[in-house]
C-alpha cells in the first residue's frame, strides 16, 4: 500500500525502507534512550580511570619480587687415586760358586816292621814324608795312624808293641813340624790281620801302621 499526500506538520517524515513495519517509540523515548546510553557510557569511563586503570598501573609497577641469587655448588675435586708402587726388580740370582770338593790324598801303603820291633825302616821314612807333604798341602787334614801285629805273641804284649809302633810314626812327623793335634794314633794288637784271617805267610804284612787321611 503506497501513501501519498503532504507531510503532517510536527511529524518527522518516515524514513523507513519500504515494507518495514512502523517504530512504536516516540521521539522522546529516543532521547530519553540515547541520554541513559550516553550516561552509562561516561559512568563506564570514569570507573575505568578512577579504578581500573590506576590498580592496572600499580599492578605493572609493582617492583618484582628480588629471587636469591642461585648459590654455587660448590663440586669436591675427586680424590687422588693411589696408585700401587711399581714393582722392584728384582736382580737374577747370582748363584755362589760352590768350590769343587777337594779330592782325597791318594792312598800310602802301610808302614811294615820287623818282628818284635817298633823301629821306622828306611822305607818307612819315606813313606811319612809323603805323609808331612800331603799335611802341609792340606791344613784341614788328619792323619790316623792304626798299628797292628801278627798272630804270634801274648794280647797284652801285642797291644803294647803295635802302640808303640803308632806312635814311633806319630812322634817323627810331630819332629818335622806337624801339629800333634792333627795326629791320631791308635793301636788294635793282633785282633784285625789283613782280610780278617790270620794266614802264616801274611804275617809280615800284619807287623803294620796303617795311614789313614780324615
Amino acid at each position: 500500500m503506497t501513501f501519498t499526500g503532504a507531510p503532517v506538520a510536527g511529524v518527522t517524515a518516515d524514513r523507513r525502507l519500504p515494507g518495514a513495519a512502523r517504530s512504536r517509540m516516540s521521539p522522546t523515548a529516543r532521547t530519553v534512550l540515547l541520554v541513559l546510553l550516553l550516561l552509562v557510557g561516561m559512568t563506564d569511563l570514569v570507573v575505568l580511570d578512577a579504578i581500573v586503570l590506576p590498580r592496572t598501573l600499580a599492578h605493572k609497577a609493582r617492583p618484582a619480587l628480588a629471587l636469591p641469587a642461585p648459590s654455587a655448588v660448590v663440586v669436591p675435586a675427586p680424590s687422588p687415586v693411589a696408585l700401587p708402587p711399581p714393582p722392584v726388580p728384582v736382580p737374577p740370582e747370582i748363584p755362589v760358586p760352590v768350590e769343587p770338593a777337594a779330592a782325597p790324598p791318594e792312598a800310602l801303603p802301610d808302614l811294615l816292621f820287623w818282628r818284635n820291633a817298633a823301629v821306622l825302616t828306611r822305607n818307612d821314612r819315606t813313606i811319612l814324608e809323603k805323609v808331612l807333604t800331603v799335611l802341609t798341602a792340606r791344613p784341614e787334614l788328619r792323619v790316623h795312624l792304626k798299628g797292628h801285629t801278627d798272630d804270634l805273641g801274648p794280647e797284652r804284649v801285642n797291644d803294647l808293641l803295635s802302640s808303640q809302633r803308632a806312635r814311633a810314626a806319630q812322634r817323627w812327623l810331630v819332629r818335622h813340624g806337624v801339629d800333634p793335634a792333627r795326629i791320631e794314633p791308635e793301636s788294635f794288637g793282633a785282633s784285625k790281620p789283613l782280610g780278617g784271617v790270620v794266614v802264616h805267610s801274611a804275617r809280615r804284612q800284619n807287623r803294620r801302621v796303617e795311614i789313614e787321611f780324615r
